[in-house]
């Protein structure tokens, strides 16, 4: 049975900072310092552990912040050990991150992702409900970790996602239901017989739109970083012009071996 727990020691700190360094594959110099973690978990911020046995297996450490004059709880970084993921723990970790955060009042999270990673995309925007309306262009600079190291350097862009810890929408999701329905919409992005990314042009004035990612990002990250660079840069183009016209990112589809960001018009989301 997994256990899910605040953390206050130094001993329970660098364990985080030792599941860091196993998970990114990081430098030490790179990881969240346990003394930093301390300092959150003793002033008002938030150090959860997940165990099994007495085995650390997952965390995530927060911390509150200020969004556009929003209070909300800013979720920086949270892992799950490689044997371990794909067994509902990151879910559960962020159950409990929205539990003790609506214990305290707030009632909005925030945290960043890497639009490049369809898993991530899925389980933030579909699993758990959350939504983006900002995209950051080369958000940490450059990473040196092995999740993001490649022959061709990419820039660290990310999605804001924002989870509206109250929404009736996120609470139906926690109770295991499933996400309601979503249709693609018209196409901005999809990927032609070459595997090459291909914009079109739109007015902007559909309820929805698919802005589309290959399943197959982490592989092409190893074998064609120059393509993936690519996708990115369609990826990102896209997604601000959706931002700008007042759409939002509101779920991942996955249909047919493909996968689609499906970006709505304010009237259009069941989200918010």
């Amino acid at each position: 049975m997994i256990e899910y727990r605040a953390l206050h020691t130094p001993a329970e700190m660098e364990a985080v900072v030792d599941l860091e360094i196993l998970v990114w594959g990081m430098e030490a110099r790179d990881a969240v310092p346990g003394s930093l973690l301390i300092a959150l978990a003793h002033h008002g911020g938030h150090v959860l552990g997940a165990y099994e046995s007495e085995t650390l297996i997952g965390f995530s450490a927060a911390f509150f912040g200020y969004d556009e004059g929003v209070l909300q709880l800013w979720s920086h970084i949270a892992a799950v050990h490689p044997q371990y993921q794909s067994q509902g723990i990151g879910f559960q970790i962020k159950q409990q991150q929205r539990t003790w955060a609506l214990a305290q009042g707030c009632t909005r999270m925030g945290w960043t992702f890497d639009p490049l990673q369809p898993g991530n995309a899925k389980f933030n925007l579909r699993q758990l409900g959350a939504i983006a309306r900002h995209y950051e262009p080369n958000c940490y600079g450059l990473m040196r970790d092995a999740l993001n190291t490649a022959a061709v350097t990419l820039p660290s862009d990310r999605l804001v996602a924002t989870w509206m810890l109250d929404s009736p929408y996120v609470q139906m999701l926690a109770e295991g239901q499933l996400p309601r329905p979503s249709v693609l919409g018209r196409f901005v992005v999809e990927r032609d017989e070459r595997d090459q990314p291909v914009s079109i042009a739109v007015a902007w004035d559909e309820p929805a739109y698919a802005i589309e990612l290959p399943l197959h990002s982490s592989i092409l990250r190893r074998s064609n970083p120059a393509l993936l660079l690519l996708w990115q840069t369609h990826l990102r183009e896209a997604i601000q012009a959706a931002f700008a016209h007042g759409y939002t990112a509101t779920n991942f589809l996955i249909e047919k071996g493909r996968g689609w960001y499906i970006v709505e018009a304010p009237a259009a989301s069941c989200h918010v």
